[in-house]
């Protein structure tokens, strides 16, 4: 197992979505919107421990699909 640049990339994305929806907090955007980032910064976080693992990445947007396959 090795931080390669493919998990790098999930890791990023899921870092960029936190980094939006922090700034959408602080502006007191849609919560919808601030969920939205927020269930996105998981869902990338997962698969790049999925990535970290080499294992398959489906997908899915299904947070409990997704976990069940980090377990």
């Amino acid at each position: 197992m090795a931080l390669t640049n493919y998990v790098r990339q999930w890791l990023g994305r899921a870092d960029e979505d936190i980094q939006t929806a922090e700034i959408l907090l602080r502006e007191e955007t849609s919560a919808n919107i601030i969920c939205f980032h927020s269930q996105q910064a998981g869902e990338k976080f997962l698969k790049g421990f999925l990535a970290f693992h080499e294992k398959h990445i489906r997908k899915i947007h299904d947070m409990s699909a997704i976990l069940a396959e980090c377990e």
